[in-house]
């Protein structure tokens, strides 16, 4: 069978950093085509050839280093609800990206050596190191694939083996990082308090923001490695908490741990609980604490392995249909299109910001493409879809793209196409945290009303070529207008096509 994938500890030090610098490993989050960093990053990296791939030989020779690398990075919050909880993300200044990338190559062997620590007990398995397709998939698709066949499958398994399960995660987990642990987990923690010097990637990552030592960024791989070594570290330490207790020790059970998340394995709910309660103590002492709402025991491992959402999901989807598969390979709907969609609204009132509401939306989707005619309650969808936008803000790609298609039966009558991108404009823009809405708004609004003014830096960055990254503590040049492809602007239709914003779409296709 051919390979699907590869772990990052399966590639060398050039392998690594060609796919760190692939633009979808840059940033992770879903941003209209016209986003391009390609350019910027090879921009990036020419300049710190130049300066021997030291990040700290670029900085300009300037009084105060600090302050002139104080707000280098583009930062985006993430709506998560529609109201006041939020994700933040960055797009990290290319060139300190590209040296924090370069300072990892250069301890990659050492690195990759401690993930071997890390991963030496059989009882403890981690399946989230991040991996690149060996495929014509994507590497985010892949990744999700990764997680459902690792854990959710594999959870499944267990139920062969085990009768209990307990389901944790770290509240935070990134923001909750204290970037000295990097240097724990590498070096261990006495080597690491007398190897303090500027050359360190937790260094490396303090100058990135603004000298802090709390928290990483969120939006690239290379952060989602930084977690990794960190999570492994923790991995390593519970192991010897574990082996500690000899009684516990000969028990049978497992965890599996995929980032953040954990699942323990076993037969007995008191072993299951005192390895919780090891645990816990571990990444106290790396100043990380689970989250107790989400913390549950639970005797039936098959439905504590699948989520809740993709179960009620599987319940929901088969009763909208009448047939499977029709003679064109297409799903029968017995609903009409707007009660279809108000069973998505429902169901994400229950699940928001879910992986079966993004997939109920692409089955949306697919009948409103193959829709002839624009039907006649076509605003009262409209209506529906925004409001799920609103309250589950990871639908915003898939939801504007629906909208887009909707509009598009609208084409030939511009007035109302403008009037209902208008009214969509006038709803969102008092949400708090809203740039990830406006950007894919923009996508939209960008072919009617060009003039239109959003707060969001990389809007403005379509008209105004402000600046996205300060770019004063270095002296070479970089040009990061490049980012914006001002050809597929002008060439690009209202729709917004369902590979654009569907990372399983060319599985799909086969």
């Amino acid at each position: 069978m051919t390979k699907k994938r590869k772990t990052v500890l399966e590639m060398n030090e050039k392998e690594l950093k060609r796919y760190l610098l692939k633009p979808s490993s840059y940033c992770t989050f879903n941003l209209p085509k016209y986003f391009d960093f390609s350019d910027v990053l090879k921009q990036a990296d020419k300049i710190l050839k130049h300066n021997s791939e030291d990040l700290n030989k670029v900085i300009s020779e300037k009084e105060n280093k600090e302050i002139i690398m104080t707000d280098i990075n583009y930062n985006l919050v993430m709506n998560k609800d529609g109201l006041y909880d939020w994700r933040p993300l960055s797009l990290i200044h290319p060139v300190a990206y590209v040296g924090l990338v370069d300072k990892i190559k250069t301890e990659w062997k050492v690195i990759v050596k401690r993930f071997d620590d890390f991963q030496k007990d059989s009882k403890i398995k981690c399946i989230s190191i991040p991996v690149e397709s060996t495929n014509s998939h994507s590497d985010k698709a892949e990744t999700i694939l990764n997680w459902w066949e690792n854990l959710e499958q594999a959870s499944i398994a267990y139920s062969l083996e085990y009768m209990y399960c307990i389901k944790t995660d770290i509240t935070n987990c990134y923001g909750s990082i204290y970037t000295h642990t990097i240097s724990w987990a590498i070096y261990g923690k006495e080597k690491a308090k007398k190897k303090k010097k500027k050359g360190t990637i937790d260094r490396c990552i303090q100058s990135i923001q603004n000298g802090q030592t709390n928290g990483i960024p969120q939006g690239s791989v290379v952060f989602d490695i930084i977690a990794e070594i960190i999570l492994g570290y923790a991995d390593e330490l519970l192991s010897k908490e574990i082996k500690l207790d000899v009684e516990l020790d000969k028990e049978d059970f497992k965890i599996i741990r995929y980032r953040d998340d954990y699942r323990i394995f076993s037969n007995k709910k008191e072993v299951s609980e005192k390895i919780l309660r090891k645990l816990s103590d571990v990444l106290a002492d790396l100043n990380m604490h689970f989250n107790s709402k989400k913390t549950k025991m639970m005797d039936d491992v098959i439905i504590n392995s699948v989520k809740d959402d993709k179960l009620d999901w599987t319940i929901t989807d088969s009763s909208l249909k009448t047939l499977p598969i029709n003679k064109d390979d297409s799903v029968i709907y017995h609903l009409s299109l707007q009660k279809h969609l108000l069973q998505i609204y429902k169901f994400q009132k229950k699940h928001p910001n879910s992986g079966s509401l993004i997939k109920a939306l692409n089955s949306f989707m697919d009948r409103i493409q193959r829709a002839k005619k624009l039907p006649n309650d076509y605003r009262q969808i409209l209506g529906i879809l925004i409001n799920i936008v609103v309250s589950s803000p990871k639908t915003v790609p898939i939801g504007m793209a629906i909208i887009s298609n909707i509009l598009m039966l609208l084409e030939g009558n511009s007035n109302e196409v403008e009037v209902i991108i208008k009214k969509i404009i006038e709803r969102l823009k008092n949400i708090p945290n809203s740039g990830f809405i406006e950007i894919w708004l923009q996508r939209l609004s960008i072919l009617v009303d060009k003039g239109y003014e959003y707060s969001d830096q990389l809007c403005k960055k379509i008209y105004n070529k402000n600046q996205i990254w300060k770019s004063d503590w270095f002296d070479e040049n970089f040009n990061e207008d490049t980012i914006i492809n001002e050809e597929y602007i002008n060439n690009m239709k209202i729709k917004i096509n369902r590979e654009d914003v569907d990372i399983f779409y060319s599985y799909i296709r086969q």
